[in-house]
């Protein structure tokens, strides 16, 4: 390696670690991260609430639970609701741990409206804190108190899902309003319904969120930007900021064309010129 070369790779080295550490790029990871996460919990609801619907609707799933002489059935379930459970409610827990920091990107309006949506969210959700909580509930535990009825006549045959209210609170470290949510829920907590509103609430408060953070960082960002333009540059040889790589890329493919063709080649400068004029 040349000294020339070396000098630009340190450059290129520098510059690479200033785009790193930069507040914008801090901030784009983090906004990043929350979406990357809130689309893995979006899955492990999906396939919860494909579970708890087979409980419901297939009718072989809800005479396999009904049927007490082959319990083998019952547990192969079981076994299905607990991971699909314990992959939800870590899930959940992750998006409302990332939720956290992005709050803080928003400006002071926006944080403020933040946490108002936040609490909507939870007073239109009554079970959020019980759902946010029912993670450390299966780390002690291991499972819900799963709990199986259905109504085999008239045919088809429907199921439905719960745990029980009473198993769940002797648990001692259900906070205030996890306890009281549900002692107001009657012997069986219908679990469906739960996820799937608490859900779509997360849904539309976690997509405001993105939105909002991502534009409450619009300057930094221009700042970074500005670092991957000087960045480009040393990498061109001061040739291309990247803000016409598009078109250096339709250069490049002409030129294969033209290679491909017999034809001569052409230089950027007149390909750009010939688009320019357009069609002759």
């Amino acid at each position: 390696m040349t000294d020339d070369e070396a000098s630009t790779a340190d450059e290129l080295a520098a510059k690479e670690r200033e785009i790193y550490e930069h507040p914008g790029s801090r901030a784009h990871r983090r906004i990043t991260n929350l979406a990357r996460v809130f689309e893995v919990w979006r899955d492990f609801t999906f396939s919860l609430d494909n579970v708890l619907l087979q409980c419901e609707s297939d009718e072989n799933v809800i005479h396999a639970l009904m049927r007490q002489s082959e319990p083998r059935g019952r547990e192969v379930v079981e076994r299905e609701l607990d991971k699909s459970l314990l992959a939800y409610v870590a899930g959940l827990v992750a998006v409302v741990d990332q939720s956290r920091p992005v709050m803080k990107l928003l400006t002071a309006d926006l944080q403020k409206e933040a946490v108002e949506r936040l609490n909507a969210l939870k007073g239109g959700q009554p079970g959020a804190i019980f759902l946010a909580k029912l993670r450390n509930y299966v780390l002690h535990y291991l499972s819900a108190p799963w709990s199986f009825h259905a109504e085999l006549i008239p045919e088809p045959a429907r199921g439905s899902v719960g745990v029980s209210t009473a198993q769940l609170l002797e648990w001692p470290d259900w906070p205030k309003d996890a306890q009281e949510f549900l002692r107001g829920s009657g012997d069986l907590l219908l679990v469906r319904p739960l996820v799937r509103g608490h859900y779509e609430a997360q849904a539309a408060y976690v997509g405001w969120l993105h939105d909002a953070a991502h534009d409450s960082q619009a300057t930094v960002r221009d700042e970074v930007n500005a670092l991957i333009a000087e960045r480009n540059l040393i990498l061109t040889g001061g040739v291309s900021d990247g803000t016409d790589w598009s078109e250096r890329t339709q250069h490049l493919q002409e030129n294969v064309r033209r290679r491909s063709a017999g034809e001569p080649q052409i230089s950027y400068d007149e390909w750009r010129q010939g688009r320019q004029r357009g069609p002759q």
